[in-house]
């Protein structure tokens, strides 16, 4: 696919796209505990990253590894190309900050950011 595009056969790329990779990295991150949030956003281990890349790369072909499934929805969330719009990107990113924090916290950082 790129090397028709790029007229460069011999030249291979793999570019990775994890989300939440449970690693050294998203230690102290404190995510919702809830079904229904660790089945939209499941948890990566390093193995499976790996394991892809691995397999991207013995296949011979550029390629490109989005994991978990729903990393594949970033491309219709960005401004650039995204279908969302900003401003409901920016408000489903607030209220998800709102389940997960104590509200008063959340609302004195929009005040401090505001000021």
């Amino acid at each position: 696919m790129f090397a028709l595009r790029y007229k460069t056969p011999a030249i291979r790329t793999t570019l990775v796209l994890p989300s939440f990779t449970q690693t050294a990295l998203f230690s102290q991150v404190q995510l919702p505990r809830s079904r229904l949030f660790n089945f939209l956003a499941p948890r990566v281990q390093p193995q499976v990253v790996v394991d892809h890349i691995i397999s991207a790369l013995e296949n011979d072909e550029s390629a490109v590894v989005r994991l978990p499934w729903y990393s594949n929805l970033a491309r219709f969330m960005g401004d650039g190309i995204g279908i969302v719009p900003s401003w409901l990107r920016d408000y489903l990113q607030w209220v998800n900050c709102m389940s997960t924090h104590d509200t008063a916290e959340v609302l004195a950082v929009v005040r401090d950011a505001r000021s």
